[in-house]
């Protein structure tokens, strides 16, 4: 599994810009770049030791995706809802969750592909 994840540079207020232009309001790609991020902006992504921060996460197995632009919401919140959904994933063996502030659904399922003679 590829898992990638960005950070919203500038906000967006047209989602077709953000689609032409991406690299214009998108930073990241992976964590190491966020980190650097944080650690020399502290003052304006972290109050009251809580991270403020637009991104996204997206997963790639078997050539399937979950996230991708122009999806994103709250960057800590998806963390820990992904993780919540994963662990519930693998006890039940499906899981389901809608992003904190857009009405995006995710839901995860074993996917049994059919064989054909």
């Amino acid at each position: 599994m590829d898992i990638k994840d960005f950070y919203l540079k500038e906000q967006v207020y047209d989602l077709d810009d953000l689609i032409k232009n991406p690299n214009a309001y998108i930073g990241g790609f992976n964590t190491e770049s966020l980190v650097t991020l944080m650690k020399a902006n502290r003052k304006k992504y972290i109050e009251s030791g809580i991270l403020l921060i637009e991104g996204g996460i997206a997963f790639t197995s078997s050539y399937k995706e979950i996230g991708q632009l122009p999806i994103f919401d709250d960057l800590p919140s998806l963390y820990g809802y992904y993780l919540n959904a994963m662990e519930e994933y693998l006890e039940e063996g499906i899981a389901a969750f809608y992003y904190p502030s857009q009405p995006i659904g995710v839901k995860l399922e074993k996917y049994e592909a059919v064989k054909q003679d």
